[in-house]
């Protein structure tokens, strides 16, 4: 593996990461667009915090098979305990349980994938089972993951083998608490 993996950003809010992102997207002929003002208020009911709220300012409106294809649409974002999930969540978790968190994806096998508001950490729930799943624990960390996922993709990213990954991505997120296994499984297994 090469030691010089490079992301286009470190953090969402930092100096130039929305330029630095358009050119890494342009660059895989992946056109980036933002959201309307319009849009980006009927945001705010939902409590995003300025990392997810900034991504969609600028990118929520970029439509790509490979890249954050999972995220919803500003449209489609609601509160978990109002969304279709709800009625077969009710079976294992309270309303109370449910009523801190807004669904912002879904996974692979349709399970939704949300963001706590008072912490803006994004949980995954299981329809199989009552549990909850911390994914990641910054908004931040799920854009990064996603672009290593595309570097793989795109041949750019070639790691020796799982651990050599685990360490880099161990390098770059946090990834305390978290079963990557997982999360792969959940976002990234084909």
């Amino acid at each position: 593996m090469s030691n010089s993996h490079i992301l286009p950003l470190q953090k969402i809010g930092e100096l130039h990461w929305v330029d630095n992102l358009k050119k890494f997207l342009l660059k895989y002929d992946i056109p980036s667009e933002g959201i309307s003002l319009r849009e980006e208020t009927s945001l705010i009911p939902f409590g995003f915090g300025d990392e997810i709220r900034l991504y969609y300012k600028y990118f929520g409106a970029t439509d790509s098979a490979e890249f954050m294809y999972y995220l919803c649409k500003v449209k489609e974002i609601n509160w978990l305990h109002a969304s279709k999930h709800a009625q077969h969540l009710a079976h294992h978790f309270t309303e109370n349980e449910l009523s801190g968190y807004v669904l912002i994806a879904e996974s692979r096998n349709a399970d939704p994938i949300c963001l706590h508001i008072d912490t803006q950490a994004i949980y995954t729930f299981s329809k199989k089972t009552a549990e909850k799943h911390l994914l990641f624990h910054t908004f931040t960390d799920f854009l990064l993951i996603e672009l290593i996922q595309f570097k793989k993709q795109v041949c750019e990213f070639d790691f020796d083998s799982i651990e050599e990954e685990h360490r880099y991505t161990d390098s770059i997120v946090n990834n305390a608490g978290i079963s990557k296994e997982l999360r792969h499984d959940r976002l990234y297994k084909m």
